[in-house]
């Protein structure tokens, strides 16, 4: 029957369940949320737990990912290292198989370093006896001539005088059959203006008759510069006896 206070008709109909209400007018629409306030908080709850979920699943991934480069770095370096030990220990091997190649090396490099040390003061002789004969005077004879090493000068005082380091000194024996001028004098300046020699003096000079030819015998001294080393050995041993 008809409500007594409305001046309509009651209907009856079913009213599908809504959360919002909406109630509009010509000109504004407001917006009620109808819904408890308990399933509010609970939807909020379960959103911030699905991005807290999601944040930690993210950050484990990136991890994982970071842990994984690293590792791989590691094992990179892992191998390189294995590598390296490899090739450490080959080359160890090969050099004790070439230590005693070494060691025969090194003592041929001294054998020859001993060999040039004592040859670097060698004097060729045959080239010395060679220079002398061609200025030696044609009346004139040597019969013997002998040179020995000489000692190291010791360092000249100021002002004193000095005639040249001798490398050697010699003596010698001759005689000239023009007597001691020009005869004996003739060879004293051609031995100073031999090559390499200088420093030439007569000890003593005397006549004697040799095979019925007046002669007169001499004696003396000379000495050699460092002129007449070869210095063939100054730069180490010839080629031809390197071992």
């Amino acid at each position: 029957m008809p409500s007594p206070t409305s001046p309509w008709p009651s209907a009856s109909r079913s009213v599908p369940p809504v959360s919002r209400s909406v109630v509009e007018t010509a000109s504004t629409t407001v917006s009620v949320n109808l819904l408890p306030r308990e399933l509010i908080e609970r939807a909020r709850a379960r959103r911030v737990t699905q991005y807290t979920i999601g944040g930690v699943l993210l950050f484990i991934v990136i991890l994982g990912f970071a842990y994984f480069l690293r590792m791989n770095q590691v094992w990179g370096a892992e191998q390189a290292r294995d590598e390296a030990s490899f090739q450490v220990t080959r080359l160890e091997s090969e050099l004790e198989q070439l230590r005693e190649y070494r060691t025969l090396a090194d003592l041929i490099e001294n054998r020859s370093s001993l060999l040039a040390s004592a040859m670097e003061k060698d004097i060729s002789f045959s080239t010395m006896l060679n220079n002398l004969s061609l200025v030696f005077p044609a009346n004139a004879s040597l019969t013997t001539l002998t040179f020995t090493a000489a000692d190291p000068l010791q360092p000249v005082e100021e002002g004193g005088i000095t005639f040249g380091e001798a490398v050697a000194n010699g003596q010698f024996t001759g005689y000239s059959i023009e007597g001691f001028a020009p005869g004996v004098k003739t060879v004293i300046l051609d031995l100073d203006r031999t090559p390499d020699f200088f420093n030439a003096f007569v000890t003593t000079a005397a006549e004697q008759d040799l095979a019925g030819t007046q002669v007169t015998n001499f004696d003396g001294t000379v000495s050699l510069d460092s002129g007449a080393y070869t210095g063939r050995y100054a730069d180490g041993l010839p080629r031809e006896v390197t071992p």
